[in-house]
This record gives structure tokens, C-alpha cells and sequence, in this order.
């Protein structure tokens, strides 16, 4: 990686800016410059424009150092994880959903709590049960007739 002024760069978007480099100093062609990054000749003029505009800033993905939207407050979470430990310790986690929703006045989906939950480990893990394997039985050469089985020992 490569750090200036704060900025972070791997390794990739290092070779990025060099082949765009030479792509805008008119070492290479648009063609050979979509074949060396393996992207199509439309991305290639459009990077090369960002590159131009805003520098290596215009290379960098503007959701980075960005918090998701759908992201939950930590208080929440921290909230939820000590009702579990304190209340709801013995529910599983779809249970524990509509008892948040009913008793607490708390909106969560299923799969980010059971995410939650399995990271602090206070749930655990579905158990998969094993395929029973069944033997067949070769058919009777007689259609229609039926092997009648006993599990007793008198005659």
C-alpha cells in the first residue's frame, strides 16, 4: 500500500493509475489499456477523465471511509445483546425478534441479529443432521407379490 497525505492506495490501483497514465500521455491505446486492465474501452476513457478531474482522489470509490446507511447504531446493538444476556437469554433468535418487536418497541431483522448474536456467541449453531442412508431392496421377480416380513422367533 501506498499512503500520501492521508490517502491510501493498494497496489492494484497503483498499476490502475499508471496504465491510465500512459493511456492519457498517449503511450498506449485505448484498446491495449482496456486489455491490460481488463476493462471495457468505455470504463478506461471514463477513469482517465476521473484521473484528470480529481487526480488519484478520482481513482478511489466515493463510498470509502463512508458508513452504510442501513447501518445500526453500536448503542442498539449493545442494547440488544444485554436484554439477551439479562432476559431473553433462553429464546431462540426468531422468538427473540417478536419479543423485541412486542416488549421492547425494537425494529430488527432476523438475519442481523442472529448475525449479531453468533458473533458474541450467545446463540448457537444449527446443527445439521445427517442424510440417513437407505439400502434398497432388489424387486421381486413376481409383479404383485409381497415379501411379508416378521420380527419374531416362533414359527
Amino acid at each position: 500500500m501506498s499512503h500520501q497525505k492521508g490517502l491510501k492506495m493498494t497496489e492494484s490501483k497503483l498499476f490502475l493509475h499508471r496504465v491510465l497514465q500512459d493511456f492519457i500521455d498517449r503511450k498506449l491505446s485505448r484498446f491495449e489499456a482496456s486489455l491490460v486492465l481488463r476493462l471495457s474501452e468505455r470504463t478506461v476513457t471514463r477513469k482517465a477523465k476521473q484521473l484528470q478531474l480529481k487526480g488519484l482522489v478520482g481513482l478511489i470509490h466515493g463510498n470509502v471511509s463512508k458508513s452504510p446507511r442501513n447501518k445500526h447504531p453500536q448503542e442498539l446493538k449493545l442494547r440488544i445483546l444485554n436484554l439477551v444476556k439479562k432476559k431473553y437469554f433462553d429464546f431462540n433468535a426468531f422468538h427473540l425478534v417478536e419479543m423485541l418487536k412486542k416488549y421492547e418497541k425494537i425494529q430488527i431483522s432476523y438475519s442481523t441479529l442472529y448475525s449479531w448474536l453468533r458473533a458474541s456467541n450467545l446463540i448457537k449453531k444449527t446443527k445439521r443432521r445427517h442424510k440417513i442412508v437407505r439400502k434398497s431392496r432388489p424387486r421381486h421377480t413376481n409383479e404383485g407379490f409381497m415379501l411379508q416380513m416378521d420380527g419374531s422367533h416362533h414359527k
